[in-house]
């Protein structure tokens, strides 16, 4: 008798101990399983992460990059308007230096023409003077013959200059 209420007391011991382990092993897969997901969604995470780093670095690379395109722009264009500048001026200048050479040669042909003038003038004098007969004393004639020679000699300190 003792042995059958052993055995009575020992089969639902026995089914409820293989009921606690069969528990357990369920606890231990579930665990193995949550475990398993948790890293996963570390990892996921993790590369989530690194992903945004990159997104910011490609998006502060961009930037600069824009910021550099422009100084760029900016540059070449103050590089364009100064080569225009420079070019307006060399343009003013070439003009200035056509119109100084005009100038020049219009003086040149003046004080020519003004040589040739007073050479005429006294030219004309000295036949005015040989065909009268008019010596060069005082009160006469050669007085008018001085200026002339002085003035001619004016316009060759001129010329020269």
């Amino acid at each position: 008798a003792l042995r059958n209420q052993r055995q009575q007391t020992l089969v639902p011991r026995l089914a409820k101990f293989e009921e606690k382990k069969a528990s357990a092993e369920q606890l231990r897969e579930e665990t193995k399983r949550l475990q398993s997901e948790l890293h996963d969604a570390r990892e996921r995470t993790r590369q989530s992460k690194i992903m945004q780093v990159e997104v910011r670095k490609q998006q502060r690379r961009q930037q600069q990059l824009r910021r550099e395109l422009e100084a760029t722009r900016r540059e070449q264009a103050r590089q364009d308007a100064n080569a225009l500048r420079f070019a307006e001026l060399q343009e003013d200048l070439l003009f200035t230096e056509h119109a100084m050479a005009s100038a020049e040669e219009e003086e040149i042909l003046a004080l020519s023409r003004l040589r040739n003038s007073q050479q005429l003038r006294a030219s004309q004098e000295l036949q005015v003077v040989s065909a009268f007969g008019l010596g060069g004393g005082p009160g006469r004639a050669g007085h008018a013959v001085a200026p002339l020679v002085q003035s001619s000699a004016a316009v060759q300190d001129v010329s020269s200059a």
